[in-house]
């Protein structure tokens, strides 16, 4: 008994606040474990919620705020189980498919861009013991599906879900683009369809080696590579399972990309073809160009070229200090769920202003939001890589992204969240009731605002 489904990732969420919605995607505070038994039965007894459970509002009320901790996670686990069991029903055996699936539901927000692909299966002479099986990214839905069926009642006896990307790579965990554009496929194989490709200079976060299990017959394209044929001889193994800057997932031939332990991102755009005369080689409008040392512009692997080349520049022109004093209006601003401006704003609609008065418009929520603009840093790296303007995002336990900040450059953010509009640092604690720093929930920061 189970399910599969290969779908990824709301989203203005106060994160100051200890909920624990993992199954609605506002899953902000730190979980528990259900015990294991050799013998364990369903007991969790469900009621039908109460409508203030299934609201979002309470997040920037402060009588909610007030609340002990044990009865705000009481309120908001009623809440989780409703969405699984609106008529009050008890979570049964029968019904763990359709849970898997709810979860990815409520979750899992673009098949192009995460990847929830997850068994449950009951293990066979007990009552409510399961083994979860699979695979994801990102690595929050492994322990978010673990613990909304715990929460359900279930005992998860074994968690084999593979959290991407993986934890130890047989590869360089990222790739630079060396061809024109580098096709990214559905399967580790030259004829299955063409889901995306990457230009050159372009860059790749790599989440694992293309294995057999990756090969059907189901996937073929029209738009095959140029030497399809000659590239039939590529085992599964030739292939890397990938994201682009877009957000795409798909398998990379690893002979199109230089594999990097670290990556340099682009600076620019050429907007036409150009020809290097000394070479009379064409490149193509859409390539990834570099600054190069005099100030002018070259291809990755440092090819320069000619000054009349027209390139769109895509480094931010914001500093932290022109963020700061253009957001001061928004300083010590109340946290208000669905606000957009300072008599109250939540997080989504902090960048979405922030946003606006550059004139770009952006979508509402945060988990709409993460689909604009291009991935400049993964995880940890936001820390290092993000610039003033980058907009980073978050994701809850259950692995939907469930906050937005403004970058100020490295560490340093600006953001809605608890109770009111401040600068944090992702390495500092989010404070209230919880120890963990924003970097630790960090999924990737984006730039929407060039030059």
């Amino acid at each position: 008994m189970g399910v599969v489904i290969f779908v990824p990732g709301l989203a203005k969420v106060n994160r100051g606040v200890q909920v624990f919605l993992t199954a609605a995607g506002i899953c902000l505070g730190a979980t528990t474990s259900g015990t294991v038994h050799a013998q364990p039965v369903i007991t969790t007894s469900t009621v039908a919620a109460d409508p203030r459970d299934t609201s979002t509002d309470f997040l920037s009320d402060d009588d909610w705020r007030a609340l002990p901790r044990e009865e705000r996670r009481a309120r908001s686990r009623r809440s989780m189980i409703a969405r699984f069991e609106p008529d009050g029903s008890s979570p049964t055996l029968e019904r763990l498919p359709a849970y898997v699936a709810k979860f990815a539901e409520l979750n899992v927000y673009d098949p192009r861009h995460y990847l929830y692909k997850v068994t449950a299966s009951p293990v066979a002479g007990t009552t409510g013991s399961v083994i979860l099986e699979g695979e994801v990214y990102p690595r929050n839905y492994k322990h978010g599906i673990e613990e909304t069926l715990t929460e359900l009642g279930f005992n998860i006896v074994e968690n084999n879900i593979e959290a991407l990307p993986a934890e130890t790579l047989d590869t360089k965990p990222y790739g630079i683009s060396t061809t024109n554009a580098a096709t990214l496929r559905r399967e580790p194989r030259a004829r299955a369809e063409q889901v995306n490709s990457v230009a050159m200079g372009g860059l790749i976060r790599v989440l694992r080696t293309g294995t057999d299990a990756d090969v059907s017959t189901a996937s073929s394209s029209s738009r095959r590579a140029p030497n399809a044929e000659a590239l039939q001889t590529d085992k599964p193994s030739d292939w890397v399972l990938a994201q682009t800057m877009e957000g795409y997932l798909g398998f990379a031939r690893k002979s199109d990309f230089e594999l990097v332990d670290d990556y340099t991102l682009p600076d620019g755009i050429l907007k036409f073809p150009v020809t290097i005369d000394n070479e009379g080689t064409s490149f193509p409008a859409g390539v990834f160009v570099y600054v190069d040392g005099t100030n002018g512009w070259q291809l990755y692997g440092g090819k320069k070229l000619p000054a009349s080349a027209r390139v769109t520049d895509l480094r931010p022109d914001y500093t932290a200090e022109e963020i700061e004093e253009l957001m001061k209006p928004f300083m010590g601003t109340k946290y208000v769920w669905g606000g957009v401006t300072n008599e109250g704003i939540d997080c989504s609609g902090f960048s979405q202003f922030f946003m606006r008065t550059s004139g770009v418009m952006i979508p509402r929520d945060a988990v709409q939001q993460a689909t604009t603009g291009f991935i400049v840093a993964w995880g940890e790296d936001v820390l290092k890589k993000a610039l003033p303007g980058d907009l980073v995002f978050f994701a809850n336990d259950g692995g939907r992204i469930s906050h937005v900040a403004i970058s100020l450059g490295g560490p340093r953010i600006i953001h809605s969240s608890g109770r009111d509009v401040h600068l944090q640092r992702l390495d500092e604690s989010r404070g209230e009731d919880s120890d963990e720093t924003y970097g630790g929930r960090v999924l990737f920061a984006r730039r929407v605002l060039a030059r």
